[in-house]
């Protein structure tokens, strides 16, 4: 593919040490003379901030944490909330784990300690671009699905459906499209804590408005990380990760949806105010997908099935407020950013062998 100013990488690198400019123009001088990558620099977080709003081009930052006016993790917070589609990448002392703890919560895609290993950089740069076009291939993809359903009369979709029915599961004129497939993906369930009893005390009015504010927040946290929202299940959401570091997109989802849903307003309830929280439940594996329910009667939902939705269900259902809980195993994959509460084998409905589990507490 010929790179061009709409497909050349752009890159923009805060920290307050100018060595540090220097050595990145040198490293990158070929690819920059060539045209195939352009970056910019910034000191610290309130400059960075200036510079994404002169060059909204840029596809993700990479900055340090420790710096003068505004540091990284200041920034990063801006970021979230200003540019949500920039990701960030983060430089740490090796061995400094708070900051990179903190980085990873507030919604760092990735992290580089310092003194810089350039082979891990330059594959740190690489995921990190891929990461972000597929999130911008699928943000394209559910724009133009959006349009279409504004522009395209439901009549018309019904007429189809009548002149060419869909043939029943099983028929011999059955095709590929009606069929299943087994994918990789993890799954992540979302329940709204304490939502049976609300409903019990403001207008339907009041609650569907509620409702759909906190899906609003949700949706948006799990699109954000590269997922698609499966289906909502009453006051629960069901969203499905594919593709590369799956497991680590949906888990930052997770903890972003318990930070955006503090930053809604409280819902007011008789004499009481209702702060919305949710208990997430994460598990990772094969799946199937494909159309389920009546094909005669033309109500085919594409979902996915199987044990891995099952169990993701199941461990949302033992996850308290602002609790994310996962596989043991998962957990430890993701141990180097989070500090996981190890809850132990727990016996679950469908399972014939206890299943270790782990916690994450989002504070």
């Amino acid at each position: 593919m010929t790179v061009t100013e709409d497909t050349r990488p752009t890159i923009l690198f805060v920290d307050d040490e100018p060595d540090l400019q220097v050595l990145l123009r040198q490293r990158f001088r070929r690819k920059i003379k060539k045209g195939e990558l352009s970056i910019h620099f910034a000191l610290n977080g309130a400059e960075a901030i200036e510079v994404l709003v002169a060059n909204p081009e840029i596809d993700f930052v990479i900055s340090d944490i420790n710096m003068p006016v505004m540091n990284g993790l200041e920034f990063l917070t801006r970021l979230r909330s200003e540019f949500p589609l920039v990701r960030a990448v983060m430089l740490s002392a090796y061995g400094d784990m708070d900051n990179i703890r903190s980085a990873m919560n507030r919604g760092a895609f990735d992290f580089l300690t310092k003194p810089i290993d350039f082979d891990d950089f330059d594959l740190t740069i690489k995921k990190t671009l891929t990461h972000v076009r597929e999130i911008k291939k699928h943000l394209m993809s559910s724009r133009e699905n959006s349009v279409m359903k504004d522009f395209v009369d439901q009549t018309w979709v019904t007429k189809i459906l009548e002149e060419k029915p869909i043939q029943p599961l099983g028929s011999s004129t059955n095709n590929l499209q009606h069929k299943g497939e087994t994918i990789d993906a993890t799954i992540l369930f979302a329940d709204i804590c304490g939502f049976t009893s609300m409903a019990e005390n403001i207008s339907p009015e009041e609650l569907v408005d509620s409702l759909n504010r906190f899906f609003d927040v949700m949706v948006e946290a799990i699109q954000y990380e590269g997922g698609s929202v499966d289906k909502f299940l009453g006051d629960a959401v069901m969203a499905i990760f594919q593709g590369e570091d799956r497991l680590e997109r949906s888990f930052r989802a997770a903890v972003a949806i318990n930070e955006k849903l503090r930053s809604l307003p409280l819902v007011k309830i008789e004499e009481e105010k209702y702060a919305p929280k949710v208990s997430i439940g994460i598990n990772d594996g094969e799946v199937v997908y494909g159309p389920i329910g009546a094909a005669a009667a033309h109500r085919l939902d594409f979902t996915v099935i199987g044990d891995t939705v099952n169990l993701a269900a199941r461990v949302e259902s033992i996850a308290e407020a602002d609790q994310i809980v996962l596989r043991r195993d998962l957990a430890d994959r993701l141990s180097s950013q989070y500090s996981f509460e190890q809850l132990g084998e727990r016996k679950i409905k469908g399972k014939d062998h206890p299943v270790e589990l782990s916690s994450f507490l989002v504070t």
